[in-house]
């Protein structure tokens, strides 16, 4: 499976990125916890911890850059 998903990335990376999107937008992390391929976040939005606009965009090419590689 690993092998069949590097060998066809083009496909996946959209699907990755909507993947989360989509599972925010309809409330599936019910704002606690969340799990994604074994990574955890708590749902803290302190000062330091919440996203503006830039940080979200930050947070996205990160996103962007892991999918990549």
């Amino acid at each position: 499976m690993a092998d069949f998903r590097k060998d066809n990335i083009k496909p996946f990376k959209p699907i990755f990125g909507e993947r989360v999107l989509l599972s925010g937008e309809q409330a599936l992390f019910g704002g606690e916890l969340i799990a994604i391929d074994g990574s955890k976040s708590k749902a803290v939005n302190g000062k330091p911890r919440n996203l503006t606009k830039g940080k979200l965009k930050e947070k996205l090419e990160e996103i962007e850059a892991k999918i990549e590689r």
